[in-house]
């Protein structure tokens, strides 16, 4: 488990030991936020090692609602609901997904590979951050206005 038990406490601390996997250790050394974001994410909510959860978050996405609304607004927007053929349609939309879901998964792979380079020093990071803020709020501001300007009416 990746936790510091207080200020001048002993903290127990993953390493990960490259070939040797994943060491647990007892350190008067606080965790650097640095450790705890590069390991927090293979250990399970007891704090015991879980190699499996990438499968099992792979698996969880069969109930992604998002994913559902996609696909039933593809098949029916995009077929002709009846016929010989329509197993034929459902297959070619099938395809396409796919197909632009695999190449949309690999781009954000690796502009968040490039990202997480940049991302390391804490000014970087710092600036990341409030850009994308900025962003955020700018994507808010126009729905704002519509709001604003259907209740001045």
């Amino acid at each position: 488990m990746i936790e510091q038990l207080g200020e001048s406490g002993p903290v127990t601390r993953a390493r990960d030991r490259g070939d040797q996997g994943i060491g647990i250790e007892q350190s008067d050394e606080p965790i650097s936020p640095r450790d705890g974001r590069r390991l927090a994410h293979l250990f399970d909510s007891e704090g015991e090692c879980d190699s499996h959860r990438q499968d099992t978050a792979a698996a969880f996405q069969w109930i992604n609602p998002k994913a559902w609304l996609i696909a039933v607004g593809a098949i029916s927007a995009y077929t002709a609901g009846v016929g010989a053929h329509l197993y034929l349609q459902v297959a070619i939309i099938a395809a396409l997904s796919v197909a632009v879901s695999f190449s949309s998964c690999l781009t954000w792979a690796a502009c968040g590979a490039a990202i997480g380079r940049w991302l390391r020093a804490p000014a970087a990071l710092r600036v990341f951050n409030v850009l994308m803020a900025m962003l955020l709020l700018a994507s808010v501001l126009p729905i704002l206005g519509e709001i604003w300007a259907e209740l001045r009416r």
